[in-house]
């Protein structure tokens, strides 16, 4: 699910103006809305009536489960909302849902190594929200 938003201030991020792929609901929608209302604007824009390109990943990685002191992996979930910036980056990356601290520690960490092709409404590049679901 991709969202659109535009900052509520300046400082708030680098967008000044972006967009969301609306289309059918999702149960991501309400959790995205939740986790960046209080930063930014979303809105939804329909790919059906405009064009709709959604931002790329070109580099960076999914983190590796750790273990914990007995030597075996943690399991657990992680979902998390984020800005893809119409410079490739994430931005505002914020936990929506986690099983463990030390996992939603890893699943931020991660989002600073992320690099995207930015996506794009009626040909334009523009910031847009999207979620990643974290399986540990």
């Amino acid at each position: 699910m991709l969202l659109a938003l535009i900052p509520l201030s300046a400082s708030a991020a680098q967008c000044t103006k972006a967009f969301m792929r609306g289309g059918e609901v999702t149960k991501f929608d309400p959790l995205a809305h939740k986790a960046l209302d209080a930063r930014y604007r979303i809105t939804d824009v329909d790919p059906g009536k405009r064009p709709f390109v959604s931002p790329k990943p070109i580099a960076g990685e999914m983190p590796s489960a750790p273990n914990s002191s007995d030597g075996q992996p943690i399991h657990g979930y992680v979902l998390l909302a984020y800005v893809v910036t119409t410079s490739g980056y994430a931005e505002s990356p914020t936990i929506v849902e986690a099983s463990n601290a030390r996992l939603s520690t890893l699943a931020l960490a991660a989002t600073e190594t992320w690099r995207f092709q930015p996506g794009k409404v009626d040909g334009a590049e523009v910031c847009i929200v999207a979620m990643q679901e974290f399986e540990f």
